[in-house]
């Protein structure tokens, strides 16, 4: 009894020491540094517990149409009527910059100061190519992402960073994104044929009266329940669907592996689909008390670990199969290069070969020729390192990718006008392909794309002869971006400055100094080192005063917008030295994926099976619900 006093006596002793050293250290800092205004972390901390937790309603407030007709009509042609707000941020860290009217507002943990800004002259010099080494990325509090990519160009800094950099860079230049066209067509093709498929099946059964073939409905229903068919729409949470598809898209093109996303039963079995394991993934990264995981084992710890020892295990198989595969070429090279100079061993040297042959065979029955691996292989890059990066494209290329067709999907499912302009640019484009394949039979670049990428499978995987050439479809590209606007895929940029440093602002803001009584120093803010600064991409884009109407989906808006790319106020993929290496493949897979579907099917959002559309953020801006949307086949043969 006495040691437990005792102890609690030290616990008490030890929390108000660090109290009041943590109060010194604040006010140590507000002097000395030109810091913005902000909440105490106290009632920062609690409001994003809160809104993380979803523990009291959101004070955002949507129009709702009352029925069908009023939202036809309210998305075919007002979009300033459509609000498309994302909760938690707006609850969270839009909150601050709206209740203290400025863009950048600060907030301090024992002294430490984080700053978050939307202020676009601060993040262009935070992100830009000469503050690489600066502001460096912050540590990963978690655990899950240093175990995840620890060794890739996610998580290192300085030379190694650029080291990671030289060698992911060739794998996702423009060539090799052309030739991953494809593989990203025929596994698109290969969804839409399971939907097909699905609703002439369920038709058939509808039209049977056998009790055996309703039996053997019902059970195959029971792994379907993301996907149903009342005869005349197929009913799907397109995010199911999105990210089987691209965790299948990913999965051959970085190791050359089929993970059957698709294949696999539509229930919450994380055990049987390796893309609902990386899900799970995900979401320990940003549980709140994932920060406590280095001190105590936490319940889902078993389940973690599981799921990445089996990631780690098929990468691990991918390498040796294809490191494997790649010395038994060289060797078969050497033999035929040895037959035409030692005729007396041809058939010892046949032999070899054939055994050679049905090495590869065996091990190309599931590793097949990719971009990445490969690439990695061939540049002697340590295995750690190949695990870390093969992770950390695994990671970034199918997440971001099926939250982005998700959202767009979603949008063009609400606003027909949009969806149907759409449709009708495709219909135009195939037709002027249709009679420029008539004119002309030899276009190089047409001849890239249809060749195939991987002569070791052993069939030739040609696009369609009226292949679109979807890149010439400016409205498609406004509706990527407008989507990219509304939900950037990384809704949070951090850095950690590495010296002290002076921020200039665009705009005047309140100081928690007394000094800064000056517009001149209201513009310049004062850091220390180790200062977390946050850049909210999801605050710049919307920004009112960089954005007219910024909550509504409005396609048209980039009609007038020129040189997207190095505009401050759009950074879906970053900026700088550190923008997105895949930034090229993620938007030359959403053209064929939504062109590929939209030319296929017309979707309707289902408001039945379908709760209230809301997001939440994660390491992305991810779906919180099932979207379910209808879609019914189009006759456009």
């Amino acid at each position: 009894m006495h040691t437990n006093k005792s102890e609690n006596e030290f616990n008490f002793v030890y929390f108000l020491t660090c109290s009041i050293f943590g109060f010194i250290l604040w006010v140590i800092t507000e002097n000395k540094y030109n810091l913005p205004k902000g909440p105490s972390f106290l009632k920062w901390f609690i409001n994003y517990l809160f809104n993380f937790y979803d523990l009291k309603l959101s004070t955002i407030k949507k129009k709702k149409p009352n029925n069908r007709d009023d939202q036809d009509d309210c998305h075919s042609s007002n979009f300033k009527e459509e609000e498309l707000i994302e909760d938690t941020s707006e609850n969270t860290v839009l909150k601050w910059f709206n209740e203290l009217n400025s863009d950048n507002y600060s907030v301090s943990f024992f002294g430490r100061p984080m700053i978050f800004t939307r202020d676009t002259t601060i993040s262009k010099y935070i992100l830009s190519s000469n503050n690489i080494d600066n502001y460096t990325k912050p540590p990963d509090s978690s655990g899950v992402l240093i175990r995840l990519a620890q060794n890739s160009i996610l998580m290192s800094e300085g030379d190694q960073w650029r080291y990671h950099r030289s060698i992911i860079n060739q794998p996702f230049s423009s060539k090799n994104v052309k030739l991953m066209i494809p593989t990203i067509k025929s596994t698109i093709n290969k969804l839409i044929n399971c939907l097909n498929n699905n609703n002439n099946n369920n038709n058939n059964n509808n039209n049977n009266n056998n009790n055996n073939n309703n039996n053997n409905n019902n059970n195959k229903n029971k792994n379907n329940n993301n996907r149903v068919s009342d005869g005349n729409n197929i009913i799907i949470d397109i995010h199911s669907y999105c990210t089987k598809l691209t965790f299948d898209i990913i999965g051959k093109l970085s190791i050359g592996y089929d993970f059957q996303s698709l294949e696999s039963s539509d229930d919450n079995d994380q055990n049987n689909d390796i893309s609902k394991q990386f899900d799970f993934i995900l979401n320990e990264m940003i549980r709140p008390i994932r920060r406590f995981s280095s001190y105590l084992p936490l319940y889902n710890d078993i389940k973690l670990f599981k799921f990445l020892n089996k990631l780690e295990s098929i990468i691990k198989g991918a390498i040796n199969s294809r490191s494997l595969n790649n010395n038994n070429n060289n060797n078969n090279n050497n033999n035929n290069n040895n037959n035409n100079n030692n005729n007396n061993n041809n058939n010892n040297n046949n032999n070899n070969n054939n055994n050679n042959n049905n090495n590869n065979n065996n091990n190309n029955n599931i590793y097949k020729k990719n971009f990445l691996l490969d690439n990695l292989i061939c540049d002697n890059v340590k295995e750690k390192d190949i695990i870390g990066n093969i992770n950390t494209f695994l990671l970034a290329g199918h997440e971001t990718s099926a939250n982005l067709l998700t959202f767009i999907f979603y949008l063009l499912s609400t606003h027909n006008n949009v969806q149907n302009d759409l449709y009708n640019h495709l219909i135009e484009n195939k037709k002027k392909k249709r009679n420029n394949n008539n004119n002309n039979k030899d276009n190089i670049i047409e001849e890239n794309y249809n060749r195939t990428i991987d002569n070791e499978n052993g069939k030739n995987e040609e696009a369609d002869d009226e292949d679109e050439d979807y890149q010439s479809i400016e409205f498609l590209d406004w509706i990527i971006y407008e989507t990219l606007r509304l939900f950037p895929p990384a809704p949070m940029i951090g850095r950690t400055s590495i010296n002290d440093d002076i921020l200039n602002s665009s705009s005047s803001s309140s100081s928690s100094s007394s000094s800064s009584s000056s517009n001149n120093n209201n513009n310049k803010i004062s850091i220390p080192s180790e200062t977390l600064i946050l850049i909210s991409v999801y605050a710049i884009h919307r920004d009112p005063k960089l954005w007219e109407h910024p909550n509504s989906f409005d396609p048209y808006r980039w009609k007038n917008i020129e040189n997207i790319n190095n505009r401050s106020d759009f950074i879906p993929f970053s900026s700088g030295g550190r923008v997105c290496v895949g930034q090229k493949f993620s938007i030359v897979e959403a053209r064929i994926i939504i062109s590929k579907l939209i030319l296929n099917f017309q979707l309707s959002f289902n408001n039945l099976k379908s709760q209230p559309f809301k997001i939440y953020q994660r390491a992305t801006l991810t779906p919180k619900y099932p979207v379910f949307l209808n879609l019914k086949k189009r006759d456009n043969k």
